[in-house]
Formats: structure tokens, sequence, C-alpha cells
């Protein structure tokens, strides 16, 4: 065949015909016989999915909470562990200050510091336990440094070397042991009533409160406890789409314990103030402030209105504070439900519980804002001037504060979890309807 003719095909009188491509012209846009073909796309390998991968987070973190409890630890002992402040209660009518250490007692007195060290404390029961708590104080800080160094090893040879991981977990129980019995010890003195130092009182009921050392401690404690538990099981985190369902689950816990914050610090002292003169106490709340007679269990007395506290001008901030810790407690509410409906994958929904999970971070930390201004405010001349009078932060603030630190932290993991999956797993989103989750309830 020549090349620019078709086969040869019979004609009508039995003989074969050579039809040339050049007899009908070139098939252009323009002529009859044109029929456009599509452009086949090219060929594109398939796309894998990401690969399942599993990375242990428990190393790294076992770490990390050693050496924050090494740092508290070595700083809980130089700092005091107890703490009074009384307002105006000096002779020469300045404040009064005692604080109680390991290795030292201070007395502030308006201008008067009297200091007594350990060995020269006349109380023998309070010095022995003093004694007792500075050797064990300097034993877990030493276990504490091992441990950290063990750790280490153990996050860089861990997966190669076993043994370094059962020296590890002998390591951070020790330092539990240690790091229990010194936060059991300062609690026993702190509490104890030495009735052969001839007062019969106790620091707690000497209108001291908990300070610095004891505080750093009992976080170290936390912190070590979440270690063991790490260091032992060797638990894993799912980096790929499995761990995306899990940001919905984090976001309603917390949520949820934010909400239980919220309602229970409505009604609880945000700050106090104990008079270890007269025996009595002040309560200041959201809505009131009481008093009454110190370490007597009877129903409080001397009940007093904030607008009767004899300063308008504190009292619009006492109001705005009542209204966010109302306006805190059904945002969190509604952020639990919105949660709750994301676990059960209701389609349309995510956006919306984010907004009210921002929603309640922003409620919560301007109820914190308030509080912190009122605290630490100068109001009517100083009639009204809660830290400048020695009152102390307590558990309605704590709990205010830990719900704001649990609704942003829940409000965080949420919002990446869902901009992974709209980014990398789209064929993940949600589509579930209100009438199936309804129907799966019932069932």
């Amino acid at each position: 065949m020549v090349k620019g003719t078709e086969p040869l095909t019979p004609s009508g009188d039995g003989s074969e015909e050579e039809h040339s491509l050049d007899s009908v012209g070139p098939l252009n846009e323009g002529t009859p016989n044109f029929v456009a073909q599509p452009i086949p796309p090219p060929l594109a390998p398939p796309v894998a999915p990401p690969p399942l991968r599993e990375l242990k987070i428990g190393p790294p973190i076992v770490f990390l909470s050693m050496c924050l409890s090494f740092v508290l630890l070595t700083v809980a002992i130089g700092t005091p562990w107890f703490r009074m402040e009384q307002y105006a209660a000096a002779p020469d009518g300045g404040d009064v200050m005692a604080e109680y250490g390991l290795w030292k007692s201070v007395v502030k007195s308006g201008k008067v510091v009297n200091i007594t060290y350990t060995n020269d404390m006349t109380c023998f029961p309070i010095r022995q336990r003093t004694k007792a708590l500075e050797g064990i104080s300097i034993v877990t800080a030493s276990f504490a440094l091992i441990t950290t160094i063990v750790t280490l090893a153990n996050y860089i040879y861990g997966e190669k070397k076993k043994f370094v991981r059962t020296a590890a977990i002998w390591c951070v129980g020790i330092t539990f042991i240690c790091v229990v019995a010194e936060c059991s010890l300062g609690i026993n003195i702190y509490s104890w009533v030495f009735k052969e130092c001839g007062d019969g009182l106790s620091y707690r009921t000497r209108a001291y409160e908990p300070y610095i050392g004891l505080a750093f401690v009992s976080v170290s404690w936390a912190l070590i406890t979440v270690a063991g538990l790490l260091v032992y099981n060797e638990p894993v985190f799912l980096a790929d789409a499995r761990s995306i369902d899990s940001g919905a689950i984090v976001f309603t816990a917390f949520a949820f314990v934010a909400f239980l914050f919220s309602i229970v610090s409505s009604p609880m002292p945000q700050w106090f103030y104990k008079n270890a003169a007269n025996k009595t106490f002040i309560d200041t709340l959201l809505w009131r402030e009481r008093q009454g007679p110190l370490w007597v269990r009877s129903p409080r007395t001397n009940s007093t209105g904030i607008k009767n506290l004899g300063c308008e001008n504190v009292v619009p901030y006492f109001r705005a504070a009542e209204a966010f810790s109302i306006l805190s407690i059904i945002s969190c509410f509604f952020a639990v439900l919105g949660g709750w409906l994301l676990c059960k994958k209701l389609g349309r929904i995510t956006f919306l519980t984010l907004f009210i999970g921002y929603v309640s971070v922003a409620m919560t930390l301007l109820q914190w804002i308030l509080s912190i201004s009122i605290y630490y405010g100068n109001w009517c001349n100083g009639t009204i001037s809660y830290h400048r009078k020695k009152y102390v932060l307590t558990s309605g603030f704590v709990l205010n504060v830990t719900a704001f630190v649990l609704i942003t932290l829940g409000t965080c993991v949420l919002t990446v979890t869902e901009t992974i999956r709209y980014r990398y797993f789209p064929t993940t989103v949600r589509m579930r309807t209100i009438k199936e989750i309804f129907i799966e309830l019932i069932d």
C-alpha cells in the first residue's frame, strides 16, 4: 500500500479502486466530513492514601514531665511552704506576714523581721518533722534528677535497648514514692495539732495557707504520676485518619469538665480573709459577702449583698462578672451538646460547634479578667481593696481559671483535627442526620 492512500476496496464492476486521501481533501473544521475527537486526558497514577503511622508519645512526654518535676522540686526546697498574712495587725499598724520554710521560718511584724532556723525551733515535734522533711526533699530532688537522665536515655535508646526502659520504670516508681512521702509529710506538718507546744494549734488553725513549696511538690506529684502511667503502658498516637475523630471526643470531655467547673465555681467563694486575732473569716462571692466565726461549722451569718458593701463603683464589675458566669455556664453546656453531636457524626454542625467553643473561651476569659480587676483594684479610696488587705484567692476563682484553660485546650484540639479532616481526609466528613441519630438512640 502506498503512503497517503486507503486500502483497496472492490468497486461496482469488480475491479479494485484506490481512494486517495487527497481526492476528498483534508478533513479540516470547515469540511462537511470533519468530526471533532476529544483529546483524552493524560493518565495519572492513583494517589495512595496516607500510610498508617503509630507514634510512641510516651518517652518524650515522660522526659519533659520529669524535667519539669525536677525543677519544681528543686525550687520547693528553698521557698516557703506555708504563709500567713494579716492586714494592719502589727503593733505599729503595719501588716503581719509569717512564712514556714524547710530551713527557716520568717515572721515580719510591721518593720520588725524575726528569722528562726530549724535548729532554733523551740517546739521539738515541729523541729523533728521539719528536719525529716528537709532530708526527704533533698532525696526526692536527687532521684528526680537521676530519673530525668534515665528517661532521656529511654527517649533516645529505648527502642533498641529494652533494659533502658526497665530502668526508667523503676526510677519513675522510686521518685513517685519519694514525692508522695514528701507531700504527705508537708500536709501532716500543716494540719497537725502540736499540743506539746503549748497553744494546741496547727499551722492551719493559725490562719496559714499552703504556699509555693507545697504547691510545687503537689504539681510534681501529679506530673510524676502521669509519667509513671506513660512509661509503663507505652501509649501510641495514631498519626493518620484514625485519630481524626478523637478531636471531638477530647473537646466534648474538656467542655463537660469546664461546664461542671463553671457551675460549681459560681456559688463558691472567690477570695477570703481569715482574721487570726478575732477568729473570724470573710468570704467574697460573686453575689454577696459572708462573715462568721472561724472553724465553726454552723450556718453562715451576716451575709451582705454586693450592692450593700458601701461602694457603688465596684457593683457594676460584680454584676458583669455574675453575668459572664451565667453565660459561661450556658455556652459550655451548648459546647458539650455540640461535641456530643460531633461524636455521633451529625453533618453540618462542625463550624457551629467550633463557634460555640470560641464563645465559651471568651465568656470564661472575660469572667476571669473581671474577677482579677475586682481583686487587684483599689475601690472607693481603699474602702474595698482585696489584694492590699491580704485576701486570699480561693476555690471559686481557681475553678473558673481551670474551666477557661480546659475549654481553650479542647477548642484548639477540635480546630486542629477538623482542619486536618477537611484538608486531607474530605471523605470522612460527617453526613448523618438528626433522624438517624435519634433512631440509633431509641433502638
